[in-house]
């Protein structure tokens, strides 16, 4: 079984909307993903640090290092923009924290793909 990171944005533009719905955008990924590729084990941190409060700056920073220590233990991480339904939704080129997890993913020699691309996902 293949372990992929699912870095998805997470803040948006729309305060606690966009973390709303940036968080049922990737439990939908996930389930395609494993309705779909049942060899493939999605890792969501979006879901996995849900107990950390997001709207925190010091907590949102613990996430994000707990992120940076995930990724290595994974086979490969796929990045996804949020999805257009999503209010004030981004790209994940446009996400402070996708970025880092790019950065940390080519650091350490994890393959980085575009998720979309992965699941033929419209």
């Amino acid at each position: 079984m293949k372990i992929v990171y699912i870095a998805h944005p997470f803040h948006g533009t729309c305060g606690r909307y966009s973390l709303k719905d940036n968080f049922d955008d990737v439990k939908l990924i996930c389930c395609k993903i494993i309705k779909s590729k049942p060899e493939v084990l999605p890792l969501s941190p979006v879901h996995l640090f849900s107990f950390l409060d997001a709207r925190d700056e010091k907590e949102n920073e613990k996430a994000l290092d707990l992120c940076e220590k995930l990724i290595p233990l994974c086979d490969e991480v796929w990045f996804f923009d949020s999805s257009p339904w999503v209010r004030g939704g981004v790209t994940w080129m446009e996400s402070r924290g996708c970025i880092k997890e790019h950065r940390v993913a080519l650091s350490r020699g994890v393959q980085v793909c575009n998720g979309r691309e992965m699941l033929d996902y419209e």
